[in-house]
């Protein structure tokens, strides 16, 4: 018992690494796109402020009229500094709205579905959530768990209202010695590799090496 229990911990410990590097892989590709766009609007508000009223400057200076990109910059530049309290106030708002929604079970469950559907993120995330879910089947399956027990305990660990589901309805499906392959296909959010990972495992009732 003693034994198996050091055995298990390494294993707790082995995951808690990949957890947190896949963690930091999630963090990565959420903020680099955050980046890019703080980053263009950086530009365009040095733009705006600094470098527009220069070249404006010397075109009146020498009576010229002003390049139709250099008076759309400047007229947009004029409006957002007039109604600069207005955007901020906005960007604060919308901020604190999404940060609302995310809270909100709901609303969490249609953003969830949302980022599964994303064109270029949604694969990105499925594969994100299949490794979490392999990572806790594998671990929990070795701890000496049931099936059922282990898809339970995958559920609470996903972060993502949809693949929950689908692990309880497979959960459902294991509590009643039943295949959970078929569940897992009708998800859509498992690769054909994965499905047919879990399918040779419960034929040959070697699920936890497979995974």
């Amino acid at each position: 018992m003693r034994g198996n229990l050091e055995y298990i911990l390494g294993e707790w410990l082995e995951y808690s690494k990949k957890e947190q590097e896949v963690n930091r892989t999630v963090r990565k590709t959420v903020l680099y796109p955050l980046a890019i766009i703080s980053i263009i609007i950086a530009a365009f508000a040095i733009i705006v402020v600094g470098i527009a009223p220069v070249f404006v400057h010397i075109y009146r200076t020498y009576n010229l009229p002003l390049p139709i990109t250099l008076l759309t910059i400047t007229t947009i530049g004029g409006i957002i500094r007039e109604n600069i309290f207005f955007i901020v106030a906005f960007l604060l708002a919308a901020g604190f709205g999404i940060y609302i929604l995310i809270k909100n079970k709901i609303a969490r469950l249609s953003l969830d579905g949302l980022l599964l559907k994303l064109p270029w993120l949604s694969y990105f995330f499925k594969e994100v959530y299949t490794l979490r879910t392999v990572l806790t089947l594998n671990i929990a399956l070795r701890s000496g768990l049931s099936l059922a027990r282990s898809l339970e305990l995958a559920s609470e660990k996903i972060d993502n209202h949809i693949f929950e589901e689908w692990l309880l309805k497979a959960r459902e499906a294991a509590e009643k010695n039943e295949s959970i392959t078929p569940f897992l296909i009708r998800s859509g959010l498992f690769r054909p590799m994965i499905i047919q990972v879990f399918s040779i495992g419960e034929i040959m009732g070697s699920l936890p090496e497979m995974l």
